[in-house]
């Protein structure tokens, strides 16, 4: 992600398992709780990752029951370990991340 920043280009990408977001002031947040929170959509800039706290804007849309519970059946049916597929893996929003708004003027 940072070198794609520093090229001044944009990415968009889904938010992976374990990464860590924080507020603009630091203070790090839990994005399950923010789904749960919440059941409309959720447009919010943070810090993402514990090292480097590299500006990104999340964006978190509730998903439709059917897509919801597709996903989830799914889920159950894969069984590679590899995968996290605990009940935190089962939010009912898609969520986003990009740099768009951060970019050098």
């Amino acid at each position: 992600m940072e070198q794609v920043i520093k090229r001044e280009a944009f990415f968009i990408s889904r938010l992976r398992y374990g990464v860590t977001l924080f507020d603009t002031n630091g203070k790090e947040l839990n994005w399950k709780q923010l789904c749960k929170a919440s059941t409309s959509i959720i447009d919010r800039q943070v810090l993402a990752g514990k090292r480097q706290k590299i500006p990104v804007r999340i964006v978190m849309i509730p998903l439709p029951k059917s897509i919801a519970d597709h996903r989830i059946r799914k889920a159950k049916q894969d069984r590679d370990k590899r995968l996290n597929h605990s009940k935190d893996y089962y939010t009912l929003h898609s969520v986003k991340m990009c740099n768009e708004g951060y970019t050098k003027k």
